[in-house]
């Protein structure tokens, strides 16, 4: 006791535990920033608030332990910051990864689904399906249809939407802009109607 007031009120030993999680952090503070409160209306109650000195003595163990406290919450947000970092640096590898790999199961599934005798220069409609069986996501014509499609399975969102796709071969240009305009008119796929390539 100093001049009447309790300066040393029960107190945080920053030193002895480390707090195992932020939440377990930020319960530590608020807990030392009561206690703050409870040394000062102590003070108070005892007619010593008018004393700086004594509030200060009261409160000085309290206020060491909340900085010390306040000092692990910003190193344990450096640490979990940098930890969200590296995991997310991780994800976005494996992301690439699995992207590289559907990249080539889908080039792998054209080539085996494809005829041996296959020749991919020409005019070609092509419809791109998805989950509904009865209207495809999207119809196309290209001279050039393997870069077509590959342009498509180059797009993330369409890729991972597109279950199968059909290629039909056209006798010349005029003949593959009346098929894909009727394939448009009849089946109305959600990408052309967005006006999405």
């Amino acid at each position: 006791m100093t001049d009447g007031v309790d300066s040393s009120p029960t107190r945080l030993d920053a030193t002895v535990s480390v707090p195992q999680s932020s939440g377990d952090l930020i319960d530590d503070l608020r807990d030392a920033h009561t206690r703050i409160k409870i040394a000062v209306l102590g003070a108070a109650a005892r007619g010593r608030v008018s004393d700086p000195d004594a509030v200060l003595a009261a409160i000085t163990p309290e206020l060491a332990a909340v900085k010390a406290l306040a000092a692990e919450a910003a190193l344990r947000v450096v640490v979990e910051t940098e930890r969200r970092e590296r995991t997310e640096r991780a994800r976005a590898r494996m992301v690439r990864l699995d992207e590289s790999r559907v990249r080539n199961a889908v080039a792998n599934l054209v080539v085996t689904e494809v005829d041996k005798e296959f020749d991919p220069r020409g005019c070609f409609v092509y419809l791109l399906w998805g989950a509904d069986p009865d209207r495809p996501l999207y119809v196309g014509k290209s001279t050039k249809i393997l870069a077509r499609l590959g342009q498509h399975m180059g797009d993330r969102q369409k890729r991972h939407r597109v279950q199968r796709v059909t290629v039909i071969r056209c006798r010349d240009g005029r003949q593959m802009n009346r098929t894909e305009e009727k394939l448009i008119a009849e089946y109305q796929p959600t990408l052309n109607i967005l006006g999405i390539e």
